[in-house]
């Protein structure tokens, strides 16, 4: 066995496909109902768009992503 080291390389993920995990998972949480508008976007008033509900920033090699959903009559928002 040699004893090289590896650089672990470095994935790139567009930021289409963050948004689709992140609005998949926020729709598969028992008590989500549909995800909302984001807040201030005028065009969302006139249709409706796949990146509805989520808004990914990346700043400082960390990425936050602010997620907009739509509960459930009768559901525990802590719970959810």
């Amino acid at each position: 066995m040699s004893d090289e080291r590896y650089s672990p390389g470095k994935t790139t993920i567009a930021p289409d496909v963050l948004v689709s995990i992140a609005r998949l998972t926020s729709l598969s949480i028992e008590g989500v109902s549909r995800m909302a508008p984001i807040p201030g976007k005028l065009k969302k008033l006139v249709r409706k768009d796949i990146n509805d509900g989520v808004q990914i920033f990346v700043e400082n090699n960390s990425l936050y992503a602010d997620i907009y959903v739509v509960l459930r009559r009768d559901i525990n928002v802590r719970e959810v």
